[in-house]
């Protein structure tokens, strides 16, 4: 499998964020090896956190693959426009799908989750957004600038998009509220809530997107438990299980919570890039 000079250095930098040495990560990955699509036999750190990011690593009793996950949030979509639903709901809805219902795994070789969605390049919201962006900009843009847009792109010239992408939430807020603290503030905000949820679009998008969060967490913690009875020869799977149960009922309170804080929605957002 060829990979870009990009998606190397990227694997490569997130294996040295992970304390694998550059020459580890730097090894050859435009091999033709044939590996399964669920890894199974990897007995150490340094090919587990290789294969982590050019494959999927996850358990696949635990959920959908990507296929599988193209099916659903089409069905998703499908579902929302049929009922009229606010785009704000669909999108929420299209979250928790991919962080409730994707294969996941919890490795005593690594102090973070893996999810299925490994490649950027295959999300199956790709499939979701670009048609979402192509309506929008249909509306809202001139022609002229959907079509010099879209001769650079195919040119080469730039690459531009819509980028959701990336963001920066206030550290210092959300760190001090934890997840737990997150949603009783938007509760807050929020008023009363009916059978149905929240009147308005925006907060019962939010309900539904920290209800996943907080079920993702637990999926990860219990995942966590079933591979701890396995054995844990480091004792990482001990303090991961540890960690994710402060995050799922409070507020990080070490400095690894506060990596593990940061690092759930970056996977989760990273696999998704919900507009």
């Amino acid at each position: 499998m060829k990979i870009s000079r990009r998606m190397f250095l990227e694997m490569a930098a997130a294996a040295a964020a992970c304390g694998v040495p550059f020459s580890v990560a730097a090894k050859p990955y435009n091999d033709t090896t044939s590996w399964d699509p669920f890894v199974a036999n990897i007995t150490d750190v340094d090919t587990y956190l290789r294969r982590k990011f050019r494959q999927n690593v996850t358990d696949k009793s635990t959920g959908l693959a990507v296929p599988a996950l193209k099916t659903a949030l089409k069905e998703i979509v499908a579902a929302g426009k049929a009922a009229n639903e606010s785009w704000r709901i669909t999108k929420a809805k299209c979250f928790a799908c991919l962080v409730t219902r994707q294969a996941i795994d919890v490795s005593h070789f690594d102090w973070f989750p893996a999810i299925a969605i490994w490649n950027r390049w295959d999300r199956p919201m790709n499939q979701v957004f670009h048609r979402r962006a192509a309506e929008v900009n249909a509306k809202t843009l001139p022609e002229w600038v959907r079509r010099d847009w879209g001769r650079g792109n195919s040119a080469g010239d730039w690459n531009m998009w819509q980028d959701f992408d990336h963001s920066v939430p206030d550290w210092r807020v959300i760190l001090a509220l934890g997840y737990p603290g997150m949603k009783a503030r938007f509760e807050r905000y929020a008023g009363e809530k009916g059978e149905k949820g929240y009147a308005d679009p925006f907060y019962e998008g939010l309900r539904i997107a920290m209800d996943a969060i907080l079920e993702g967490i637990r999926r990860f913690e219990e995942q966590a438990k079933k591979n701890l009875a396995k054995g844990d020869p480091d004792g990482r799977l001990a303090k991961e299980i540890a960690c994710l149960e402060r995050l799922r009922t409070g507020k990080p309170q070490t400095a690894y919570d506060m990596m593990m804080f940061s690092s759930i929605p970056s996977t989760w957002t990273a696999s998704s890039a919900v507009r």
